[in-house]
């Protein structure tokens, strides 16, 4: 198997975090393991902007668990990972409780 490997490489407030936040959730959403997350590695250059994206990650999280994401997310989400909003829903409450 052939690890995947994505590199971003911006200039700061030019929506990194967001990317690699809505990257990460749809890379959970659409594996079938429940705790998928856990292979993911994720690395930034700074202890901040690790802590910031983790916040935003279990923020939206949180969010679309609820129903409460805005809608602009789902629809990154559901082109991202091909599901319908109940799946997604649905799998975000699970990955968020583990």
């Amino acid at each position: 198997m052939k690890p995947n490997l994505t590199v971003y490489k911006s200039s700061a407030g030019s929506g990194k975090t967001f990317t690699l936040s809505i990257n990460y959730i749809a890379i959970c959403l659409s594996n079938k393991s429940k705790d998928y997350f856990k292979r993911i590695l994720a690395i930034t250059f700074t202890n901040k902007a690790a802590n910031e994206m983790k916040d935003r990650i279990l923020g939206y999280l949180k969010n679309i668990s609820e129903k409460t994401i805005d809608q602009y997310i789902l629809d990154e989400l559901r082109l991202r990972t091909g599901l319908k909003e109940e799946e997604i829903f649905e799998k975000a409450s699970i990955i968020l409780s583990k």
